[in-house]
């Protein structure tokens, strides 16, 4: 009788001990910046016990650059558990996004000019919007602006805009600003066949009007002034 019990005790310990979960876990997954776990990476499922599964996650940061070991519990159908240690890897290779409102910008000289007025946005695809920076060593998390425009001069110059994410991925787009000259004010003239005064011109030449009374006997004044003040 002793020995059946003992039997029996030698094959429930054999058969607990055969019932540990198999799992092979895959070390130095890499993932992008941001993106959502997928658990299906983090093991070997030809490799593993049949129906599988993550049941929980521990210690992951998805906002986390760099090497990091997780703990992952895995777990079958009939809730059999067991932890393991994977090894990942996050990188961020996503640029931030430049959009402008205008490739070309024309203004006037003289008139006012704001190089930022022309930028619709700059997002990070995982961050979201970066603020604009005056700081001109930045190197990290804004944008910053560059310009040669003199508003006060006419020519062709350009506006540059460089734009760093939370770890230092770089985007630059830039765009032209032409700056035209401002028109000249003219002075209105008189040219229609006669000018101020007693002075009368067409195209002949110029005379000068008679003096009031000054007709009958001299009929054809204006006509020998004419002649003495022709313009050949």
């Amino acid at each position: 009788m002793k020995k059946l019990i003992h039997l029996a005790a030698t094959v429930m310990l054999l058969t607990a001990c055969s019932s540990d979960l198999k799992v092979t876990v895959n070390n130095n997954v890499e993932l992008e910046y941001g993106d959502k776990l997928d658990n299906t990476l983090l093991y070997d499922k030809e490799k593993s016990d049949e129906d599988i599964t993550v049941k929980e996650v521990k210690n992951f940061d998805a906002k986390k650059t760099g090497e990091q070991e997780i703990t992952v519990v895995f777990c079958d159908p009939d809730e059999k558990t067991k932890e393991e240690t994977v090894k990942i890897s996050v990188k961020d290779t996503k640029k931030p996004v430049i959009k402008l409102k205008k490739e070309k910008v024309e203004i006037t000289a003289g008139d006012k000019f704001d190089a930022a007025s022309n930028i619709e946005s700059v997002k990070d695809p995982v961050d979201g919007d970066l603020k604009k920076s005056e700081d001109k060593k930045l190197t990290k998390n804004g944008y910053i602006i560059t310009s040669d425009v003199n508003a006060k001069k006419a020519g062709s110059y350009t506006v540059k805009v460089t734009a760093y994410d939370m770890n230092g991925n770089k985007a630059e787009s830039s765009y032209k600003v032409t700056v035209k000259k401002k028109p000249q004010e003219q002075t209105p003239t008189q040219n229609n066949g006669q000018s101020s005064g007693n002075s009368y011109t067409n195209n002949q030449g110029s005379y000068n009007k008679p003096s009031a009374g000054n007709t009958g006997s001299n009929k054809n004044q204006p006509n020998q002034n004419r002649r003495l003040v022709r313009q050949e």
